[in-house]
């Protein structure tokens, strides 16, 4: 491999040889085959990972659990992602099934930490709930 993730995590590392992607588990044993042209290493189970039709996430298996069409996709934290739609081009929270958590309606958005995260709508910044309210401070 030209390149190879320094720490497992979740018992798989990331490898990348010329301009592809993929993961291998600590016996160096290839798990998710290298054809991403970039990943983010796992988290809480799923690694992002791109392709040409976009970004999306996939199983420790290898397995698609969305569909790779995302313009952005962060790592998931708290149980929710923060995804950027390709049709809306906004931002909006999906769970660990792909499911959409809180509508694509944000200009742009953060990840949860303690309960909240930090999205901007407009030209305004606040904090959001897990169900899409905003948090009063």
């Amino acid at each position: 491999y030209d390149y190879c993730e320094r720490s497992f995590h979740e018992g798989l590392a990331m490898v990348k040889m010329y301009h592809d992607v993929g993961f291998v588990d600590k016996t160096g044993e290839e798990v998710v085959p290298l054809e991403y042209y970039e990943a983010k290493s796992y988290c809480e189970g799923l690694a992002v990972v791109y392709a040409e039709t976009g970004a999306g996430y996939i199983d420790k298996n290898g397995r698609e659990i969305t569909p790779l069409t995302y313009v952005i996709a962060e790592s998931f934290s708290e149980s929710l992602a923060s995804v950027m739609s390709l049709e809306e081009c906004k931002f909006g929270f999906i769970n660990n099934k792909g499911e959409t958590i809180i509508p694509f309606k944000f200009d742009d958005a953060g990840s949860f930490k303690n309960g909240k995260a930090l999205v901007k709508l407009n030209d305004e910044k606040f904090w959001i709930d897990k169900e899409g309210n905003k948090i009063k401070m």
